[in-house]
């Protein structure tokens, strides 16, 4: 039989630990010490400065998506409203050569674009719809792809269903001329040849702001 004695004296030693080690533990973890109030200043520091950059990184971040859309194109400005917009010989996608002299007396939306360009996948095809509409009428689409290859361009229209001509813009010469600096750039120029509206950014996510260009000039299209 065992000695119940001998049990006492083996267990006794498990039921409490020294003061002293428990004092060294606690000093070891100065942070989570509860009186150790240098501690808590420093992980609260530490916590700001956390924060800080992370902020810091989100603006960053916005920041490199709004310029996503944009395409620095030299440092010539935009042409003035009621001036006349820049002639221009450009070939398109199908390998015809388009300029403004030669459509004079049309209705011309000259549209700088690019595929990378989000806006444009949903605001081409709303334009297509109207270009189908009134071009026996005498509306025109010039979209000018800059600094593109033919063959992005063309998978890009291909898929989306385009029908109106696609100028191409190799080496963004056009662009610099009408001082584009943001993509998508929309110039509407009437049937003189005039500027009579210039559009950057996304314009047309509805139908709407198009049909409030084009109405006036194709009136009859519009009558509810």
């Amino acid at each position: 039989m065992v000695n119940s004695k001998f049990l006492y004296q083996f267990r006794s030693p498990v039921k409490s630990l020294p003061t002293s080690l428990c004092q060294r533990e606690e000093r070891d973890f100065p942070l989570l010490t509860k009186g150790d109030e240098g501690g808590l200043d420093r992980f609260s520091e530490v916590l700001k400065r956390y924060n800080f950059f992370k902020i810091l990184f989100i603006g960053l971040l916005f920041f490199l998506i709004v310029l996503a859309c944009k395409e620095k194109a030299g440092k010539t400005s935009l042409p003035k409203i009621g001036t006349a917009a820049i002639d221009f010989n450009c070939q398109d996608l199908k390998g015809q050569t388009w300029s403004l002299d030669k459509v004079r007396g049309k209705v011309v939306l000259l549209r700088f674009w690019a595929d990378w360009c989000p806006y444009c996948r949903y605001e081409m095809p709303i334009i297509d719809k109207y270009y189908r509409k009134l071009n026996k009428e005498g509306f025109l689409v010039l979209a000018v792809n800059v600094k593109q290859r033919p063959e992005v361009a063309l998978a890009f229209t291909a898929q989306l269903d385009i029908t109106f001509p696609i100028p191409l813009d190799p080496d963004g010469t056009l662009a610099r001329k009408y001082g584009v600096y943001a993509i998508p750039t929309n110039f509407l120029i009437d049937r003189e040849g005039i500027i009579r509206e210039i559009l950057i950014g996304e314009v047309f996510r509805e139908e709407k702001p198009l049909q409030d260009l084009l109405k006036n000039y194709f009136p009859s299209a519009f009558i509810q």
